[in-house]
């Protein structure tokens, strides 16, 4: 394999590899194992290739950027708002984790995971042994988070530091809900480019009730996979209507704009560091930060396959 990226053509009934300059591109399940990690490729990536181990793609390295970022500005009144998280916890450590930490109430996450899979929620220890049961990941390490539910949710002896404001459907039922702001870097600063928002497909509540529904874990995820069916009835659009059902203010998008932009500084500073000088992938300081050995492993292979 070349630091080139080739695409296949058989529209003239011959089959000829052409050789890529750029390419735009999303890939939701391990990027790593078939575009390898380097500053040296030859073809132009957009995304670059190291932001999907340091974003979602790998939480255990977007919460170190997080953490990072905070104990250094958090002094300025600057910080980044996240769960309460222990990250980087071994399968065989994950029920006294819960237990000792969060009470049985918490959200376990595989970290190189997207679009809601690979998260289990867990509101009692019978939660921690589905867990056990169903979880196939051949990575290493988890991340655990606390689980946010609405105020009258919550559990006494654990508080989260966050609750749901909740979207209100047009029968009043009351959703979870989860608001995206994308903003980008230009010569002129940061820019917001757009807001969208997703809610859960099943409501904590029914339509006026006071009362919290029998909840299922679809009740707390709202990130929507590519292709679903009913992914389109759960985008909130950003209109006048969406806003008031979602029940935020302009504090609350000035909020997150600053969040969205804090977080990209961070990722940025880690994809920075994880680069030596020569533009090969600092593979040792992966390893300290993210210590995966499955993850390491396929990251080291993809590399070796390359010619730069």
């Amino acid at each position: 394999m070349t630091a080139v990226m080739y695409v296949k053509d058989d529209l003239e009934g011959e089959t000829k590899w052409v050789p890529i300059r750029a390419c735009f591109r999303t890939l939701s399940a391990a990027p790593w194992i078939r575009i390898p990690v380097s500053n040296n490729l030859k073809t132009f990536m957009y995304p670059h290739p190291i932001t999907c181990l340091t974003t979602g793609k790998n939480k255990l390295l977007a919460n170190y950027a997080y953490e990072q970022f905070n104990e250094k500005y958090r002094g300025f009144g600057l910080e980044i708002k996240t769960p309460r998280t222990v990250s980087g916890v071994e399968k065989k450590d994950i029920r006294e984790i819960i237990k000792q930490e969060f009470g049985f109430r918490a959200i376990i996450k595989t970290p190189y995971d997207g679009h809601g899979r690979g998260i289990y929620v867990v509101r009692d220890e019978a939660d921690v042994d589905k867990f056990l049961a169903l979880d196939s990941s051949r990575y290493n390490l988890f991340l655990v988070q606390d689980l946010i539910g609405f105020e009258t949710d919550i559990c006494k002896d654990n508080p989260s530091r966050y609750t749901h404001v909740g979207y209100v459907g047009p029968d009043h039922s009351k959703y979870a809900y989860s608001l995206r702001m994308i903003v980008t870097d230009s010569p002129t600063g940061y820019k917001l480019i757009c807001i969208c928002g997703a809610r859960a497909s099943m409501p904590f509540y029914r339509g006026r009730a006071d009362v919290v529904d029998e909840q299922s874990d679809l009740s707390y995820i709202t990130n929507i996979v590519p292709k679903e069916l009913e992914g389109m009835e759960r985008d909130i659009p950003a209109s006048e209507d969406g806003v008031k059902r979602m029940g935020f203010t302009v504090d609350n998008v000035v909020d997150a704009y600053l969040q969205s932009v804090m977080c990209m500084l961070a990722i940025d500073q880690v994809c920075q560091n994880l680069f030596r000088e020569d533009g090969c992938l600092d593979l040792e300081l992966l390893k300290k930060l993210c210590p995966d050995p499955q993850l390491l492993s396929e990251v080291k292979e993809c590399l070796a396959r390359t010619s730069f």
